[in-house]
């Protein structure tokens, strides 16, 4: 037994959505409810990628459109480690992962790549250099 904390009712376990191993503090019915009236509230956020990513990069990193135009101009529209074109699905903020201060755009493979240096200079030039070495092997 349960009680749901929006109704205030105490109900069965199977009435409540499993959340990992535990479960959601809102009963079914009521977590239908909830979702719907959220729903209604703001469709366009539900189904409009660009408002999505737009939410995420203003929230996570607190860069405006504005900004990010801005950004993708200073970069020609390109990524900034290897220069391929960049779409607004496509781009990835790069940022410190310490201060959280945004550095630039880059493309899926460049940031990811920059994360498992753990953004490094070092690493990253470790690595280039290894790469120079192991060619004229």
């Amino acid at each position: 037994m349960k009680l749901c904390s929006r109704c205030k009712e105490t109900k069965s376990t199977q009435e409540f959505i499993r959340a990992g191993k535990y479960f959601h503090s809102y009963c079914n019915p009521c977590r239908h409810e909830y979702d719907n009236r959220r729903y209604h509230s703001n469709p366009k956020r539900y189904y409009n990628p660009e408002y999505i990513l737009e939410w995420k990069r203003k929230n996570y990193y607190g860069i405006s459109r504005y900004q990010l135009n801005e950004m993708l101009l200073d970069q020609e529209d390109k990524c900034a480690i290897c220069q391929i074109e960049l779409d607004w699905r496509k781009m990835h903020v790069d940022h410190n992962h310490k201060t959280g201060k945004v550095r630039g755009l880059l493309c899926y493979k460049c940031n990811v790549a920059l994360g498992h240096f753990n953004d490094s200079p070092a690493i990253v030039r470790a690595a280039a250099d290894y790469m120079t070495r192991s060619e004229f092997k």
